[in-house]
């Protein structure tokens, strides 16, 4: 698997992400997995970390030699993008990372945050990836702008640009925003959540997803089955997740709670939406089979979950069983029409400016391309819509 990380908020989240990795990375899968062995014998990180921003790369850099990186020139909060020269030496590294692959597992992991001026950027590798590599998995990890978190007037710009390359070269996205992480922070007992706590909470949700494959003798589902499972149609790939982190060992129903609104990692409530496909479990922690497996047959009798008719009521779960950790941790991963609500969120930020052309003049190279990208993107707004039918979307306010 070859993680891609770009922008800021990518590359911060990368760096705790993979501090978690390394203190899994013992185990074979792991090592197999996530990292190349070099001809000294040390393991390579199996990623690559982008950004437009000289300062945050050379800043990486400094506390990850050995991390493949690569900066451009422009910092504009604009869709910035890589030159030609760039982009090729990007590619460069992205080839000799692959080629140390174990063909069997590899897969493509993005980590962009849509909003912002490295949206260009991600957009352009994902072109680039598509083409020379077709026929392997693309899964992206999407941080959806947030009113309360803006850093940019035009961050609805760059998301519909970004989400238009997702829509043709991307496999399966798994949607997540400031808010909602900020709102998990909350429940966490931190009264003022700041980036770096939310960026924590990222890695670690991010860490949970590999957990039955990078920890042994565990009930192993693998990440690109997020993939097989869940996506009915190739365009309506955009899932959600919630999060429950750091769970008294002894908890009853961690199924449950990780359910409710407040654990969602986007501005959405999963239980209100259709779910176009099974749902996913992941449970870590000091838990047995036998216990899991009674958290599930509970889950089961008040599943709050609505299924689209002509789906099956199915859910799958996933046990890793760590004795060294002394509370648990639950997530599970939904392809729900709620996140309709978030679709509809952005369209309200990006439709007044439009209307007027507002902030046109920082689009100049790419203006065709964001008219075909809002048009693209009505239209899968209104594939959600058609598929929720006359059933509530999750349009309530959390």
């Amino acid at each position: 698997m070859l993680h891609v990380h770009t922008g800021n908020a990518g590359v911060a989240i990368g760096e705790k992400l993979w501090q978690l990795y390394n203190e899994d990375k013992n185990s074979y899968e792991s090592k197999t997995r996530f990292y190349n062995e070099t001809s000294t014998g040390e393991y390579q990180p199996r990623a690559f970390f982008a950004d437009m921003d000289p300062h945050v790369i050379t800043s990486f850099k400094t506390r990850n030699k050995n991390i493949d990186t690569m900066y451009g020139k422009d910092c504009s909060y604009a869709f910035a993008e890589l030159s030609t020269q760039e982009i090729e030496q990007s590619m460069d590294i992205i080839r000799k990372q692959m080629e140390a692959t174990d063909r069997n597992y590899d897969c493509f992991l993005f980590f962009p945050a849509l909003g912002g001026g490295s949206c260009g950027l991600y957009s352009r590798l994902v072109q680039h990836i598509a083409v020379e590599y077709p026929k392997r998995q693309k899964i992206s990890f999407d941080i959806f702008p947030s009113k309360h978190f803006t850093t940019s007037t035009v961050e609805s710009y760059n998301t519909v640009l970004g989400i238009h390359e997702t829509i043709e070269h991307i496999d399966s996205s798994i949607l997540m925003d400031n808010s909602a992480v900020w709102n998990i922070c909350r429940s966490q007992g931190i009264e003022y959540p700041t980036y770096n706590d939310l960026n924590n909470v990222y890695a670690n949700f991010l860490a949970s997803l590999s957990d039955s494959t990078r920890i042994p003798n565990n009930t192993t589902i693998d990440i690109s089955e997020l993939h097989f499972h869940n996506l009915p149609y190739p365009r309506i790939h955009y899932l959600t997740a919630a999060y429950c982190m750091n769970a008294p060992s002894n908890e009853l129903g961690i199924m449950n709670r990780v359910t409710k609104p407040g654990y969602c990692m986007s501005s959405c409530n999963i239980t209100t939406g259709r779910l176009l496909q099974s749902s996913l479990f992941m449970i870590r922690g000091p838990i047995d089979n036998d216990r899991a497996k009674n958290e599930f047959s509970r889950f089961k009798e008040s599943n709050p979950f609505k299924f689209a008719e002509w789906t099956s009521n199915y859910s799958r779960l996933a046990v890793c069983n760590d004795e060294s950790r002394e509370k648990m941790s639950c997530n599970v991963t939904v392809n729900t029409t709620a996140v309709g609500k978030l679709f509809r969120k952005l369209r309200d930020q990006y439709q007044p400016m439009f209307d007027r052309r507002a902030f046109m003049g920082h689009y100049g190279n790419v203006y065709s391309d964001l008219k075909e990208s809002i048009y693209d993107f009505e239209n899968l707004i209104l594939d959600y819509e058609e598929l929720n039918g006359k059933e509530n979307d999750g349009s309530d306010e959390l």
